[in-house]
């Protein structure tokens, strides 16, 4: 069975658009880090920029375009949250029915406070852009919604091997949590929702409420 290659398409909005600029206002703000040279922090920082402009230009360079929906109206903003609402919850009750050791994340035990909390939403909105404005609809085009949910949660356990080794209960949930996410990008065509779910779940797992 074919599929069409612009069949399913995942859209930015003034929400993604804002969060996407709202990431680099933090990098910015963030940048005395590059005073002590190239710290991991740092290496950390540019390379999520790097992912998140590499999911922009991708599209770009696969469709000629980034596909947006220049106005939200009452019922979309709606639907964004009430997804947004229930990819969180999905995320929260997988890391509370999974037991995990959280280790530290690269470079990040130097940030405390709003800092960390700014950084995890840095994270979270830039690899929204990679792997649900891009990977996602990219493999749900190629072998279908469910299967571009599943390979798009794979290769987000994938890229998090680095950080997780080879732990399979970490692993385990950033893959259900990339098919969540995913799922929620393509029900909804568009990637606020799980932008805003991610960085939900980020910035809660940065205050000690649970892992993410």
């Amino acid at each position: 069975m074919g599929f069409d290659s612009h069949q399913y398409v995942v859209r930015q909005d003034a929400i993604s658009w804002s969060l996407t600029f709202l990431v680099g206002a933090i990098f910015l703000y963030n940048s005395a880090i590059f005073l002590g040279g190239w710290t991991d922090l740092a290496i950390t920082s540019v390379f999520m920029m790097v992912v998140m402009m590499f999911g922009l230009l991708m599209n770009i360079v696969l469709t000629g375009k980034v596909d947006r929906d220049e106005s939200i109206d009452r019922n979309e903003t709606q639907e964004i949250f009430y997804f947004s609402g229930l990819a969180f919850a999905v995320i929260a009750l997988t890391n509370w029915m999974i037991p995990v050791v959280v280790p530290v994340a690269l470079g990040t035990a130097v940030l405390q406070g709003l800092n960390l909390r700014l950084y995890a939403i840095f994270v979270a909105t830039a690899e929204e852009q990679f792997f649900r404005a891009f990977v996602t609809p990219f493999f749900a085009n190629r072998i279908g919604f469910a299967g571009g949910c599943i390979a798009s949660g794979a290769f987000f356990a994938v890229y998090h091997l680095g950080a997780y080794k080879t732990d399979l209960n970490i692993l385990t949930i950033v893959f259900l949590s990339g098919m969540v996410l995913s799922y929620i990008a393509l029900k909804t065509q568009r990637v606020s929702p799980s932008m805003i779910a991610h960085a939900i779940v980020n910035f809660s797992a940065a205050g000690g409420f649970f892992w993410g």
